[in-house]
């Protein structure tokens, strides 16, 4: 799975979650290393994890001492001697506890994330191979924050899965055959040697063109293909942005105070970095209205200048 790269990034672009619909959030984080052990600030915003950021990590994922179902203790997946993973948080891209136990941790972390079922793969899990990852199962990931970036917004989403869709159209019929819709990944899985693998590839890809295929007439229209490419098909978790701002907005007065700001980073664990506030607060009222919270409709989003460098870290 690791080796696969590139189709996993186009497999996280479309593919739903296979979470069940989550109840109250039952995990655990545990930094053990890094800027934000013991309740440490980050050193700067743009190396915090927060809404729509793009993260490398390095992880483990193993089977909880807490599980009930799988061999406890027993490895699944780990990017330790390979390549780190590229994921974007906040969007549903990735499993609900990713989306919630990575943010607000800082480039250079290490921490041990606990997730229970529901904010895992529920009790479907992700198949019956040795390798998979069982229903039911409570994971335990050793993660490591490699580098964090500005992401992508969800328009920039649509508009590649807008892209993929009409180069996989190649009778410009508006819709897609099941054999178009392969098309896109025969490139990518080329790449791919392993059969077990493959096989969980491929059953990937057919749940999600089952789920996608609403009217079960054996194709894809542009309107079905795009139902996920926002990542909302976890209803469970879609986001609101007025009901995330007024939840953080303890005295209703429509604006975040510092002690407001402070108790959401104190949830998460965290200090607030030194200097959240100066990019936030732009108009300099010592408060946070929603508009400045969500900036061009992406939270926490930096100015032109805070993104000076562009080089990527590398191991």
């Amino acid at each position: 799975m690791l080796r696969a790269v590139s189709v996993l990034r186009l497999l996280l672009l479309l593919l739903p979650s296979l979470a069940e619909e989550p109840v109250e959030p039952e995990m655990t984080v545990n930094v053990y290393e890094g800027p934000s052990m013991n309740g440490g600030a980050c050193p700067s915003v743009e190396d915090t994890i927060l809404k729509g950021n793009e993260a490398t990590i390095h992880y483990t994922v193993s089977i909880d001492a807490s599980s009930e179902a799988g061999e406890k203790g027993r490895v699944l997946q780990t990017t330790v001697d390979g390549e780190p993973l590229e994921i974007t948080l906040g969007h549903g891209e990735v499993i609900p506890g990713w989306d919630h136990g990575l943010m607000g941790l800082c480039k250079g972390d290490k921490a041990i994330l606990v997730v229970p079922p529901h904010m895992a793969y529920g009790d479907q899990g992700t198949g019956d191979g040795p390798d998979d990852i069982p229903g039911d199962a409570t994971l335990k990931f050793d993660v490591e924050i490699v580098s964090v970036e500005d992401g992508r917004n969800e328009e920039q989403d649509e508009e590649e899965a807008k892209e993929m869709f009409e180069k996989a159209d190649k009778d410009g019929d508006g819709k897609l055959s099941r054999e178009e819709f392969n098309s896109l990944f025969d490139e990518q899985l080329k790449d791919v040697e392993d059969e077990d693998e493959l096989e969980m590839i491929h059953e990937q890809l057919t749940n999600f063109w089952n789920g996608q295929d609403k009217d079960e007439d054996g194709f894809l229209t542009l309107e079905e293909f795009l139902q996920s490419s926002h990542f909302d098909s976890d209803p469970g978790y879609e986001s609101d942005p007025q009901e995330e701002f007024d939840a953080l907005d303890k005295d209703g007065n429509g604006k975040l105070d510092k002690e407001e700001i402070s108790g959401f980073f104190g949830d998460l664990g965290q200090e607030v970095p030194e200097d959240f506030w100066t990019h936030l607060d732009e108009d300099g009222d010592g408060f946070i209205s929603f508009e400045e919270f969500f900036a061009e409709g992406d939270e926490f989003e930096h100015d032109e200048d805070f993104n000076d460098d562009e080089e990527e870290d590398e191991l």
